[in-house]
């Protein structure tokens, strides 16, 4: 289900983020940024798990948003969501708020509960960096 009004769009998916629904989600997604959405927040509200195809479209959109001066932001993540994508350090390139987070007020380099802002460094996590290789130095870059 999408909400869409004077350039930002809702995107609310019912169901898991994996292979199988990526298609309907990734349609949805581009009707939006067709119709001129340039700020696109994904609710994950009714989403309990998201597998790396489900990981490789969020970062397709926040490409694709980018590239026409939007961006994308990430609400209502589970525990367990916000936790794979700071272990993926997706929220180093967009906005990503969990369940209960508070509206508004960004914290700055430490995870606080169910709010990471994006650019925030998370102790420990390991992922990749904006050009796809893997921060720890491994000769196997991890791939969304």
């Amino acid at each position: 289900m999408t909400t869409q009004d004077a350039g930002v769009a809702v995107i609310r998916p019912v169901g898991d983020i994996v292979a199988a629904s990526v298609p309907d989600l990734r349609t949805e997604m581009r009707g939006s940024i067709a119709a001129g959405a340039r700020r696109v927040t994904i609710d994950l509200t009714r989403v309990e798990m998201i597998d790396s195809v489900g990981l490789g479209l969020l970062i397709a959109a926040h490409n694709s948003l980018t590239r026409v001066g939007g961006e994308l932001s990430v609400i209502n993540a589970s525990k367990e969501i916000l936790d794979l994508f700071v272990a993926m350090r997706m929220h180093q390139h967009f906005s990503v708020r969990g369940a209960g987070a508070a509206s508004g007020g960004a914290v700055s380099g430490a995870v606080q509960p169910n709010t990471v802002p994006p650019g925030a460094a998370a102790p420990g996590a390991v992922g990749l960096n904006q050009a796809g290789s893997n921060q720890m130095g491994s000769n196997h870059a991890e791939r969304a």
